[in-house]
């Protein structure tokens, strides 16, 4: 089965790679869904992935967002392959928690260490006191299980530092920056390091 990253360069690395070696140090996150992760070459094909592209990849810059979760059956072989990207120094995370099937098991059962707060509670938790406690539930799993919480969707100054108080010490969204080639990023993250706001990472 193709993995999410199949094709998408025609260079010989990604560029990660090179933004690393310019001071760039950036964390990088590819999405991936159950089937991949149960797919039998998975593991062969992500380091193969890694060695061709990336042979220098840093321990825990490269993270694995598992989107889907609904999907999420059998987890001892889901966990199997979780630990063998750990050895690799590839992290793992699960999107969108706190929607559809999310469930206090995949904490308990899968060696992930970061949450991903979904854009639609966070976009409402300023006006809405339902999405207000989703999110302050989620930031409160996330401390008792000693993991990372990103809040996605971020797109005001305020939402940030609402969450960055609330205990959310990173944010993504359209307020940061929006997608953009590979070629424009160093360029934007010397502006934003120069205009951020001084409470938040």
């Amino acid at each position: 089965m193709p993995l999410p990253w199949h094709d998408r360069h025609s260079a010989n690395r990604l560029p990660e790679g090179a933004w690393h070696e310019g001071a760039l140090d950036v964390p990088i996150s590819i999405n991936v869904f159950p089937r991949h992760l149960k797919s039998p070459t998975f593991i062969e094909d992500l380091r193969n992935a890694v060695v061709r592209h990336w042979p220098e990849m840093p321990g825990r810059r490269l993270l694995m967002e598992i989107v889907e979760t609904s999907d999420l059956e059998e987890l001892a072989p889901i966990e199997s392959v979780i630990v063998e990207c750990l050895a690799m120094g590839i992290g793992f995370s699960l999107d969108d928690f706190g929607t559809g099937y999310s469930s206090l098991v995949y904490l308990r059962r899968l060696s992930v260490e970061e949450l991903k707060i979904d854009q639609s509670f966070v976009r409402g938790m300023l006006e809405d006191a339902e999405d207000q406690a989703i999110v302050e539930g989620v930031i409160g799993l996330g401390r008792a299980f000693g993991l990372r919480v990103v809040a996605e969707g971020v797109e005001s100054e305020l939402q940030a530092r609402n969450l960055v108080a609330r205990g959310c010490a990173v944010v993504q969204g359209y307020g940061f920056g929006r997608p953009m080639p590979a070629g424009e990023l160093e360029t934007w993250h010397l502006e934003f390091q120069a205009h951020r706001m001084p409470s938040c990472p």
